[in-house]
C-alpha cells in the first residue's frame, strides 16, 4: 500500500472518530433540545392492569396518537392481576424519572383504600395525577328479553318476587357493588348480590338468563346494548349522556343517591420530575380536547375528560369522600389480602 494511501485512510478514520465524539459531545444537548421542543428523554411506558377492557383499549387509543402527533416513542404494558393492584404497585416501584404512567380507574385509588385492609400503596402520597382521559357511570342493565321496560317494572318485579331479587356485579368491594346495597335500600327491597369475578361472567349470565340483572360499567353494557343483547335502563351520572340521550339517569327516576361516575385518569409516582408529568398532562388534555379524540370514545360508551392535574386531584378528593360515606353506611367488612 502506498504512503499516500495509508496517509488518507488515517486521516478518514481521524475524521470519523472526531465526529463521533463530536456527537457524544452533543447529546446531552440534543436531548435538551427536544425537550425544549416538547419531546420526552426516553420511552413514556403505560402500564394498565387489565387486557381488552376500558384501561387497556385507553391506554393504547392515546400511545397511538401520541406517536402520530408528537413523534414520542410510547409502549403499553399489561400488568395483570389483584384487580389492578398489580399494576399500581408496579407504577409505583418503577424508576423515579416519571417515564412509567398508569391508565387506571379512578375507584382503584379512591374506593380500595376503603375496602382492602392492606394495600402497599397510599393512593394520595404516592401518586400524582396527570390528566383525565374518559368518563363513564355505571349502568343497571337486564336481558334483551325480559319484559321490564323501564326501573320501575323491575324494581315492582324485585319487589314481588324476592327469593330471585338478584343483582350481579363484577365482584366484592366493587363501586357496583355498592350502587346496588344503595339502590335496593333506597328502594326499600332485599337485593341480594351476586359477586362475580369480573364483568364478563356476570355479562354471560345476565344474557344466559341466569341473574335478572347486573349492575355494571356502562362502557361495558354500552356495546351489548347497541347489539341488542341487553337493556340498559338507567345509569349513574349526573346527567344523560350526549351518545345515549333516550336513556335515563338514577337521580331523574327518584334515586338521588345513585350518582357516580368511573373517571378514568393517567397517573404518575409523586416522585416523578414535575417538567416530564408536565408534558405529559399537557399533550393529553390538549388531544382528549379534540374531535376526533370524542368521536373515538363515544363508541366506547364513554365522554372525554380533559381535566388537568388540579381537577382530577379534586375529583379524586370528591370520590373519596362519596365513598366513604357509601362504605360506612352498608357496614362493609374490609378485605383481607
Amino acid at each position: 500500500m502506498s504512503r499516500s494511501l495509508i496517509f488518507a485512510n488515517r486521516r478518514r478514520v481521524l475524521a470519523a472518530g472526531a465526529a463521533a465524539g463530536a456527537l457524544a459531545a452533543t447529546a446531552p444537548l440534543r436531548q435538551a433540545l427536544a425537550q425544549d421542543a416538547g419531546g420526552l428523554p426516553g420511552v413514556l411506558r403505560i402500564l394498565v392492569g387489565s387486557t381488552g377492557a376500558g384501561p387497556d383499549i385507553l391506554a393504547r387509543l392515546l400511545a397511538d396518537r401520541l406517536r402520530t402527533a408528537r413523534g414520542w416513542n410510547v409502549i403499553v404494558e399489561n400488568r395483570l392481576g389483584a384487580g389492578g393492584r398489580i399494576a399500581i404497585d408496579a407504577t409505583k416501584d418503577a424508576p423515579p424519572d416519571g417515564l412509567t404512567m398508569m391508565v387506571v380507574s379512578i375507584e382503584l385509588l379512591t374506593l380500595y383504600p376503603l375496602v382492602f385492609n392492606k394495600l402497599n400503596y397510599d393512593s394520595f402520597k404516592d401518586f400524582v395525577p396527570v390528566s383525565g382521559i374518559t368518563s363513564s357511570p355505571y349502568a343497571l342493565a337486564i336481558n334483551a328479553k325480559s319484559d321490564y321496560r323501564d326501573l320501575a317494572g323491575l324494581v315492582a318485579w324485585l319487589k314481588a318476587n324476592p327469593k330471585s331479587s338478584a343483582w350481579g356485579t363484577p365482584g366484592i368491594g366493587t363501586p357496583q357493588q355498592f350502587l346496588g346495597h344503595m339502590l335496593g335500600r333506597d328502594a326499600g327491597m332485599e337485593f341480594r348480590h351476586v359477586a362475580y369475578k369480573g364483568g364478563a361472567p356476570a355479562m354471560q349470565d345476565l344474557m344466559g338468563g341466569q341473574i335478572p340483572c347486573i349492575i355494571t360499567s356502562y362502557a361495558t353494557a354500552a356495546g351489548q346494548a347497541r347489539a341488542g343483547a341487553i337493556r340498559i335502563l338507567a345509569h349513574s351520572a349526573q346527567s344523560r349522556l350526549r351518545s345515549a340521550p333516550e336513556i335515563p339517569t338514577f337521580a331523574e327516576l327518584g334515586y338521588k343517591s345513585l350518582v357516580a361516575e368511573g373517571d378514568f385518569i393517567i397517573a404518575a409516582q409523586s416522585r416523578a420530575p414535575a417538567e416530564i408529568t408536565r408534558r405529559v398532562s399537557e399533550a393529553i388534555v390538549a388531544d382528549v380536547r379534540s374531535d376526533s379524540f370524542r368521536a373515538a370514545v363515544e363508541k366506547l360508551g364513554q365522554e372525554p375528560l380533559p381535566a388537568p392535574p388540579a381537577e382530577v386531584a379534586e375529583r379524586m378528593r370528591r370520590n373519596h369522600a362519596l365513598w366513604a360515606t357509601v362504605v360506612k353506611a352498608t357496614n362493609f367488612k374490609a378485605i383481607e389480602e
